[in-house]
């Protein structure tokens, strides 16, 4: 019944959306690769990423199908023992496939197929990631939710420990979470979430309209240094470059790299920044790193602790379960008691959940924002906003002062 139940089915296409990562602050010195000694999670699998379908058990081929629910791909290591359970669950007709691949994600073997169980250990065989599916005997329908609720765990273990959930490693998910002492390394220096869809970079390094391509934004580098770039596809017809700027982000040279999958490189003595383009479809599995190898394919992440604060609008963690953005809005000179209005350019504007801000005068004395005075409301500086403009209001002449206000807010779209 197990072999009948995960029967191969026809081949379908469906994208994988990866979680949302923090994004680094603008024109921040590069820091090469962060290591982070305080931060472990033993469970590796993300319930926020399964998705209806399942993966043969022949070429580990994706098909939609709505009695399986699949992970997505989660890195593995060569000869070590993983262990996948449901915890939450009390039936005993439960079915696991668990399939690997390799580091570019191309089928290598099924390592568990059937088998009425909660618990099961596998041991790849090489470096590279696994896909579980999850089933019911009889083709009972299933849920990505329902299987979230029976607390799934997939651990480097020959047995399975106490649950712990998944953490994704931003720093706004570090709060209320136990905490155990390990190695976490973040290498790959592109963030997705940053790229900009439908251009490609010209042979002076400027943007060209194209829609089968993405851009990403600057991102900060060494000079003299080796850097390696990894994808999944090698597309064509291929404009697929990178092009390096100096420090102020003016154009130094570009070069093609759309005859591999990897491509290193080492960077000119005057070169800080760098952008790429690269195919829509390897918009997921695009890695830059330092160094001369090409590694497994991580997500970026920021896991250094520092803020963003940029004048682009910037995800920075959540608010009641929604995206909550971060965006620096100029000022200018504050106003001479009087009420000035900035267009924010914040479309879909929900909740203001935070509004505040700095300014400075040229003596050096510096007012936080917003401002209430000791010495009377005459004297004090406002903050409030509407859909399409940040409100700035003084009781005095405050025009000396040239200030920066941060908003952080939802959006009625998400």
């Amino acid at each position: 019944m197990a072999k009948e139940f995960f029967k191969d089915l026809p081949d379908t296409t469906t994208p994988i959306t990866a979680p949302r990562m923090n994004a680094l602050l603008d024109g921040e010195e590069p820091l090469g690769n962060i290591v982070v000694d305080s931060i472990e999670t033993t469970n590796l699998l993300n319930p926020n990423t399964l998705i209806n379908g399942t993966v043969s058990a022949s070429d580990g081929s994706y098909s939609n199908v709505n009695y399986v629910v699949v992970s997505d791909y989660i890195p593995v290591e060569a000869n070590k023992s993983y262990t996948i359970k449901l915890n939450n669950i009390t039936n005993s007709q439960f079915l696991f496939r668990i399939v690997l691949y390799t580091t570019g994600k191309v089928y290598s073997s099924t390592l568990h197929t059937g088998s009425e169980v909660t618990e099961k250990t596998v041991t790849p065989s090489i470096d590279g990631y696994v896909r579980i599916c999850f089933g019911l005997n009889g083709y009972q329908l299933l849920s990505p939710t329902s299987i979230a609720q029976a607390n799934p765990q997939f651990e480097q273990s020959s047995s399975a420990t106490a649950y712990k959930p998944f953490i994704e490693f931003g720093v706004d998910n570090l709060k209320n979470e136990e905490i155990v002492v390990g190695n976490i390394k973040t290498k790959n220096m592109f963030d997705k979430n940053n790229a900009i869809n439908g251009y490609r970079l010209g042979p002076d390094g400027n943007l060209t309209t194209d829609s089968i391509y993405f851009v990403s934004s600057y991102i900060p580098i060494k000079q003299n240094t080796t850097y390696t770039l990894n994808r999944d596809i090698v597309p064509s017809p291929a404009y697929n470059c990178y092009v390096l700027y100096d420090n102020n982000k003016d154009f130094i040279v570009r070069s093609d790299f759309y005859a591999n999958t990897k491509h290193t490189f080492t960077t000119t003595q005057d070169a800080r920044y760098i952008r790429l383009t690269d195919y829509n479809q390897n918009l997921n599995s695009l890695q830059l790193e330092e160094g001369s190898t090409a590694t497994n394919y991580m997500p970026y992440q920021n896991l250094s602790g520092m803020e963003t604060y940029s004048n682009s609008e910037t995800v920075i963690g959540t608010f009641l379960g929604k995206p909550l953005y971060r965006k620096v809005i100029d000022l200018g000179n504050l106003p001479n008691n009087t009420t000035k209005n900035i267009l924010h350019n914040i479309s879909n504007l929900d909740v203001l959940v935070n509004c505040y801000g700095t300014a400075k005068r040229t003596d050096g004395n510096i007012l936080i924002l917003p401002n209430i005075d000791k010495d009377g409301l005459q004297y004090s500086v406002r903050l409030s906003a509407n859909s399409y403009q940040l409100i700035v209001t003084t009781g005095s002449d405050r025009s000396a002062f040239l200030g920066y206000a941060v908003m952080e807010y939802t959006k009625t779209t998400d």
